[in-house]
């Protein structure tokens, strides 16, 4: 963990900008079902409008992902060629040692390129779609934190 968080702190400005690409790429995401039917029902009346935001919603979405997808591979394999050359020129360790801290290098750049970013998603997705609830009926918005419902419910099942 010590060694992670070391990895924050002396990448922290490209890892911010890798997840600011993603934040806003997930915001873009969570607009397309909403102009999708505001493109739909403004089609049904010949009102053409909506749909250049929903080419623009889908275009910027996907320049953004693309955006991360190419800075993201040259900071992660910055950030594993540094750790594995750390260690690899060391003349008081085995070989064995050494494949086995490069395994562990890449693992570490495995948790930050994957696991990082799907939390990240999946935050951005629940909160979104709490926003898009709320701001269509604020009382169906708050019953979904209403967690002594859904509590008494799986207690029942269980009994």
């Amino acid at each position: 963990m010590k060694h992670l968080i070391n990895i924050f702190k002396e990448y922290k400005y490209e890892l911010l900008l890798i997840y600011t690409y993603m934040l806003i790429a997930e915001g873009l995401l969570l607009l397309q079902p909403y102009f999708l039917g505001k493109t739909i029902d403004g089609l049904l009346v010949g009102n053409w409008n909506w749909l250049i935001g929903l080419v623009l919603v889908y275009a910027g979405s996907t320049m953004f992902i693309y955006k991360r997808m190419v800075y993201d591979t040259k900071v992660y394999t910055k950030i594993y060629n540094n750790i594995v050359m750390g260690f690899i020129h060391k003349t008081d360790v085995d070989n064995s040692s050494k494949v086995a801290r490069t395994d562990m290098a890449h693992q570490i750049v495995d948790v930050l390129e994957s696991y990082v970013h799907y939390y990240i998603s999946v935050i951005v997705t629940v909160l979104g779609s709490l926003v898009f609830v709320m701001r269509g009926s604020l009382i169906t918005g708050l019953g979904c934190f209403n967690w002594r419902h859904w509590t008494r419910g799986i207690s029942r099942l269980d009994s």
